[in-house]
């Protein structure tokens, strides 16, 4: 048996009296005494107690849940509620009935087709210029939709033959063709040719503001368009809008002058009835900034048409000699002087793609362009430069032909590399002439000298 170790406290501890005598050791420390018991009688009852309160609350719940099954049942099943046995059993809630209703008139019908159908029929045949994006637009919008909502539709053969068709445009749209009244048009074609489409789009939204716009902002619109596109066709029909214009505007100032009597007579009066004149006098300066802001930005932008001020006579009579101005501009503008200036600006044109650069500078110099359509002829020219320095031509040495000899003449032109004798050529061989003759005499006299 393993001794347990010994320590010097732990055996003064047992040699201790209180450690000897246990009941010693308790009385000295009363924490240490064991608790007294206690009677179980009063637990008891209390646990009895507390069951049987339990056991009379769970009674009552079914009690008052069956005073409560009549009337809910009565809300839940209307067959129960009923007067007599015999009563046949209600048609379903209203609820579910209108779900129904609304379900079958959202459900795609043979109305709904037919429309979308027609919509679909009335953009064939598709509408010229579209681009690769409009016919994806259209291929993967109204196509494309009327397949996936109606696709039991006995017309949704029709729109596979109009997809295909709009596939097969798009396909030469994507090589930068154009369709143009229903003939397709080369790259080359359309480029050619797109100022006057662009000219075209234009002159209907020009119509349409000169229809609905304040003339002032119509003329402004004219102003760009001519800025933009006199070098085409469209600028012989925009000058009769323009003129249509002027009238109103005309009018609209001398509407304004008769009113401006009476404008400033209610002025005054508004000044001096207004229980403080300062505030009203500051609100008329106020309105007036505002007109002249107007004003401002209009010449910010370059505006050729500045909106009058309703009170100063000065801007009303700017505006009235600038109309007339105008007016008697465009009443002098001929149609086919300018349609004869445009066939002759693209005769030069062609010229110079086909490489007859003399030939095309023949057809410029025949042009004597009027002031709106000079930007126009100044692109020509720039063009007919480059196009001579690339092939080595000099413009200025190239005889100028008779006016009529573009159109008319069927001799073929000169070779492009064929260079003319200059002028100053000429002079120098006259002066070597003389310089020989005077070498002569000297030479001739310096004999007679020697021999003599």
């Amino acid at each position: 048996m393993v001794e347990p170790l010994r320590h010097p406290v732990y055996e003064r501890k047992l040699r201790s009296p209180l450690h000897r005598d246990p009941a010693a050791l308790m009385m000295q420390h009363p924490r240490l005494l064991p608790p007294a018991p206690r009677d179980p009688c009063p637990a008891a009852a209390s646990l009895v107690l507390g069951i049987g309160i339990i056991l009379f609350l769970i009674s009552l719940s079914p009690l008052s849940a069956q005073e409560d099954l009549p009337e809910a049942t009565a809300e839940r099943d209307p067959a129960q509620s009923s007067p007599t046995a015999d009563e046949p059993p209600r048609p379903p809630p209203e609820e579910e009935t209108r779900t129904e209703a609304e379900n079958a008139e959202e459900a795609p019908g043979d109305e709904a087709a037919a429309i979308a159908f027609a919509e679909i029929e009335s953009l064939f045949p598709l509408a010229d210029r579209m681009t690769p994006r409009d016919y994806s637009t259209l291929i993967f919008g109204p196509l494309n939709r009327f397949l996936r909502t109606f696709p039991d539709d006995p017309r949704a053969e029709d729109v596979r033959k109009f997809i295909l068709v709009a596939e097969e445009e798009r396909r030469l749209a994507d090589t930068g063709s154009r369709k143009v009244a229903g003939v397709w048009l080369s790259p080359l074609e359309y480029r050619a040719r797109r100022p006057e489409f662009e000219a075209e789009d234009a002159l209907g939204r020009l119509r349409s503001m000169a229809r609905s716009a304040d003339p002032i902002a119509a003329m402004n619109a004219f102003d760009d368009f001519e800025r933009e596109h006199a070098g085409t066709a469209a600028y012989a029909d925009a000058v009769p809008v323009a003129l249509g214009i002027l009238p109103r505007l005309s009018g609209k100032i001398a509407r304004t002058r008769r009113e401006q009597p009476a404008i400033l007579r209610q002025r005054m009066e508004e000044i001096r009835a207004a229980s403080n004149r300062v505030e009203m006098h500051q609100a008329f300066q106020r309105e007036n900034a505002i007109i002249e802001s107007q004003r401002e930005a209009a010449r910010q932008a370059g505006q050729k048409w500045i909106p009058p001020h309703p009170i100063y006579s000065e801007t009303l009579e700017e505006t009235e000699i600038l109309a007339a101005a105008e007016q008697a501009r465009l009443q002098s503008f001929r149609r086919e002087e300018h349609l004869q200036l445009l066939s002759n600006i693209q005769t030069a044109r062609e010229r110079m793609e086909s490489g007859d650069i003399a030939g095309a500078y023949a057809v410029f110099q025949s042009i004597s362009p009027p002031g709106y359509i000079e930007s126009t002829v100044e692109e020509l020219e720039r063009q007919l430069i480059l196009a001579a320095g690339a092939e080595g031509i000099d413009l200025v040495s190239t005889p100028a032909q008779a006016p009529s000899e573009p159109a008319s003449s069927g001799e073929p032109a000169p070779p492009t590399g064929a260079r003319r004798a200059l002028p100053f050529a000429a002079l120098g061989a006259l002066l070597a002439v003389f310089a020989g003759i005077i070498l002569l005499v000297v030479v001739l006299r310096f004999r007679g000298r020697s021999s003599g």
